[in-house]
């Protein structure tokens, strides 16, 4: 964490891939701590698919929901993406159900919340939109 204090790499984006998994809270506290770092959620969707729920949960209790990146981490096969994609959402909804659920967030900030996870942050990062 301190290599990424120093003036030289300030500038520089940084995105956790994976999420550091197992260490996705770590990585979420990171995001938190630093300006320019961001968690990708990959790892978790679809590889520990019982965990993914856990997962966001988890990311989100530390990084600010802005810097969290949502990936399917399909690499080989196109039906891991579709698979990843579905799983990710199933899990996403579920993570911010449960915080709407406890008055963490409402209704309209959860949906505001799944539209920086699912695509704005990533377009903001790699500036899609410019």
């Amino acid at each position: 964490m301190d290599l990424l204090r120093f003036p030289t790499f300030r500038a520089c984006n940084v995105i956790i891939v994976h999420t550091g998994y197992p260490y996705h809270a770590e990585a979420g506290y990171m995001a938190n701590m630093l300006p320019r770092v961001y968690c990708d959620v990959s790892e978790g969707i679809p590889f520990a698919s019982s965990a993914a729920k856990r997962i966001f949960l988890e990311t989100m209790e530390m990084a600010p929901i802005s810097k969290v990146v949502f990936g399917t981490d399909g690499y080989t096969l196109p039906e891991i993406n579709f698979a990843g994609t579905m799983l990710g959402k199933q899990a996403l909804g579920a993570a911010l159900d449960e915080l709407v659920a406890a008055n963490f967030l409402d209704e309209d900030e959860a949906y505001e919340a799944a539209g920086w996870i699912l695509a704005g942050t990533a377009r903001r990062l790699y500036k899609m939109d410019a």
